[in-house]
């Protein structure tokens, strides 16, 4: 049974060598053809400055503004610096504009999180009614607080993400 199993083994290897060194040969007149054909196309380097232009693939010698919208309007590129400003202003604008609105949602996750507390804590006093339609209505708003606080803990989430991908 051992010595099937090392010939069955052997073969295979030899087959798998043989094979291999038939292909290796096919592969270099390939790369050979390949590096004919490739002789007469040239190449094209995108840069940096391509891609804050918005230039697409295609359209590299479209000329910016004819692929930017206008910087005042509303459907400006967000990558799109405006005239007479340099990539370190837009950027410093940028990280200034994402900085306010994380600031904002913290500000907003603080005051539902006092809210949410101050529901939560007027729900537990035992000098209001444990039945009755207050108690419904301020357990319906504890849970719109409470759904209100995790979207906006998500938004922070979101931002900080965003923030660390642009390298804030």
């Amino acid at each position: 049974m051992r010595v099937c199993t090392v010939a069955v083994i052997w073969a295979g290897v030899s087959l798998g060598l043989g094979a291999a060194s038939v292909q290796s040969q096919s592969l270099g007149e390939l790369a050979a053809k390949e590096k004919e054909r490739r002789k007469g196309e040239t190449t094209r380097v995108v840069t940096e400055e391509d891609l804050a232009k918005g230039n697409r693939a295609g359209r590299a010698n479209a000329p910016a503004a004819e692929t930017a919208a206008p910087s005042g309007s509303p459907a400006a590129a967000p990558g799109a610096a405006p005239a007479g400003k340099t990539d370190d202003e837009v950027r410093a604008e940028a990280r200034k504009a994402w900085e306010q609105r994380r600031q904002a949602t913290e500000t907003e996750i603080e005051q539902l999180a006092k809210q949410t507390d101050d529901l939560e804590r007027s729900l537990g006093d035992f000098r209001v009614s444990r039945v009755g339609p207050g108690r419904a209505r301020a357990a319906e708003q504890l849970q719109q607080a409470k759904d209100q606080l995790a979207a906006a803990r998500q938004r922070l989430d979101d931002l900080v993400e965003e923030g660390r991908r642009a390298g804030y």
